[in-house]
């Protein structure tokens, strides 16, 4: 119900053991100040407040729902999603100041506001959640949509060496994905057993390798362009109702293996 604090260098574990009883009670402020402040929160129950300053950052570990994660404040720090956040019948909204970034976490089910959530090189997974607005994956980043998960904008991009893992069937509907650039790729990856469909309203663009694992199966009735260096389109089914196009000093493979 006090004061919790890390300064900068400092780190501060409040909560340990997943199936603790750990509370952040009324009036309790729990504050990470300061460059590699770093305050790990275990399976919190959030009624105070929770703030990252000046390169603080808190870490979301363990298993907690939104109405838990209370009051966040950020002011020049990060609020990282490293555990597992239930999210059902809920809709996560952005922390004062900033966004929620996910680092390695998973979350369940429910709505994701528009700015609410960004992603990191630590990657995620986004079950049965529908994200609103554009997507966009930062270079070497590596998030899994399953369980039926959407997003809600026209636009999707995908940075150098960035994965978008789609591990659940499914039709990306009126989607335009900017993929790689420079001749570095980016993925799009279908797990073992699922099935992608791009309809005729989608379009996928630039450099990329979107390919399917074990059983998986892609069916392109949109648009596909290779617009510089070497792309790849395989699976061990693939069917073309669309268009393929490699412009001028492209390479395109549809199917390799």
């Amino acid at each position: 119900q006090g004061t919790l604090t890390a300064n900068a260098g400092a780190s501060l574990y409040f909560g340990y053991y997943s199936g603790e009883a750990i509370t952040n009670a009324v009036g309790g402020v729990i504050t990470a100040n300061g460059a590699n402040a770093n305050i790990y929160l275990t399976d919190i129950v959030n009624q105070g407040t929770l703030n990252a300053q000046s390169g603080g950052q808190l870490f979301f570990q363990g298993t907690t729902t939104t109405a838990n994660l209370g009051t966040v404040v950020l002011s020049g720090g990060r609020a990282l999603l490293n555990g597992t956040l239930n999210n059902t019948a809920a809709t996560l909204t952005a922390p004062s100041g900033g966004t929620f970034e996910l680092y390695g976490g998973t979350i369940n089910n429910g709505s994701i506001a528009s700015g609410a959530l960004s992603f990191t090189s630590s990657g995620g997974t986004l079950n049965n959640v529908t994200y609103s607005g554009n997507l966009s994956l930062p270079a070497s980043t590596s998030v899994t949509f399953t369980g039926g998960t959407t997003f809600t904008g026209s636009n999707a991009t995908l940075g150098n060496y960035a994965t978008l893992n789609w591990n659940q069937n499914g039709t990306l509907a009126g989607k335009a994905f900017t993929v790689g650039s420079g001749g570095a790729y980016g993925y799009l990856s279908v797990g073992n057993n699922y099935a992608l469909t791009l309809d005729s309203a989608s379009s996928l663009t630039g450099v990329f390798d979107l390919y399917g694992s074990t059983g998986s199966s892609i069916l392109n009735q949109g648009a596909i362009t290779a617009t510089s260096g070497t792309s790849y389109l395989y699976a061990p089914t693939v069917t073309n109702q669309g268009t393929l196009t490699a412009n001028a000093g492209a390479s395109l493979y549809f199917g390799y293996y």
